[in-house]
């Protein structure tokens, strides 16, 4: 509403974070999942699929609407110096039907109505789980059962890999890449998808070895690019930071990561509202 309003003490950049699905991808369920049966998401064709068939604009601009850009990678843009992620998987509604004919689903047939989760504390997730569910239907012709839980419990179905989608999101916990790349380490306990590469593992135990840093940058890169493609998870919009910093307050600087150095923030302090940082990414 004030971004609409055009409040002019109203400053946002993109935030250290990214909203996505994760995709349970072992052969079978979990016991607690459709009894175990086994599971299509396993097939990385399927994963690519339900990614190239979601309209994530419509997600941004008609139920979060805080001015988050759509994602296509993992990694938020513009917050990690020297970092920049290779191109992820667009939306392509032809090119996602075609790769669930390929998977044995034509249309949508013969496809299991798998189960997808959110936390019902979180009401935008709820809006935007529905929205997934109504876009796999008309653009796939599969089934999807929303199921919302509570915050808790859904934690726990997720950190126990009992889910076959389910509603996420990760922030970084420091300003480096890996806080993002590491959790997919097919040895990660913090890994939910279950998914594993060698590659991808690979890449990032030579990235923790290297000591030129743009070299060790272009390995996380394309380490991310094949978790991007390979779809373990499914980008949905990076987060936005949003503060009001009222008129007369000098030395506040919106980041990706909300941190204030309070000891160059004044009130009143023309000289200080001069010296005000610009931060890049600023919107």
């Amino acid at each position: 509403d004030l971004r609409e309003k055009k409040r002019a003490d109203l400053e946002s950049c993109t935030a250290f974070g990214t909203a996505f699905l994760t995709l349970f991808c072992k052969p079978t369920f979990d016991a607690a999942v459709l009894d175990g049966a086994a599971n299509p998401l396993a097939d990385v064709r399927v994963r690519q699929a339900l990614a190239l068939a979601i309209d994530k604009k419509f997600i941004t601009e008609k139920i979060t609407r805080n001015g988050e850009a759509v994602a296509s990678t993992y990694v938020p843009p513009g917050t990690l110096p020297g970092y920049t992620s290779l191109p992820g998987l667009p939306s392509d509604v032809e090119r996602a039907r075609v790769l669930l004919a390929e998977a044995g689903y034509p249309g949508g047939r013969g496809f299991p109505q798998l189960p997808l989760l959110y936390n019902t504390e979180n009401a935008v997730r709820a809006k935007f789980a529905q929205s997934l569910g109504q876009q796999w239907k008309q653009n796939l012709g599969i089934d999807i059962r929303i199921e919302g839980i509570e915050g808790k419990i859904f934690q726990q179905r997720v950190s126990k890999r009992q889910y076959a989608i389910a509603t996420v999101a990760w922030f970084g916990d420091y300003p480096d890449v890996s806080t993002f790349t590491d959790k997919y380490r097919s040895t990660s306990q913090q890994n939910d998808s279950s998914w594993a590469n060698p590659a991808y593992d690979a890449l990032l135990d030579r990235a923790a070895n290297e000591g030129d840093l743009p070299t060790r940058l272009s390995l996380l890169a394309k380490a991310e690019a094949i978790l991007n493609h390979e779809v373990p998870i499914v980008p949905l919009y990076h987060y936005v930071n949003s503060t009001l910093v009222a008129p007369g307050v000098g030395g506040v600087s919106v980041n990706p990561r909300s941190l204030i150095d309070w000891k160059r923030v004044a009130v009143g302090n023309t000289d200080a509202l001069a010296a005000r940082p610009t931060v890049k990414g600023r919107q």
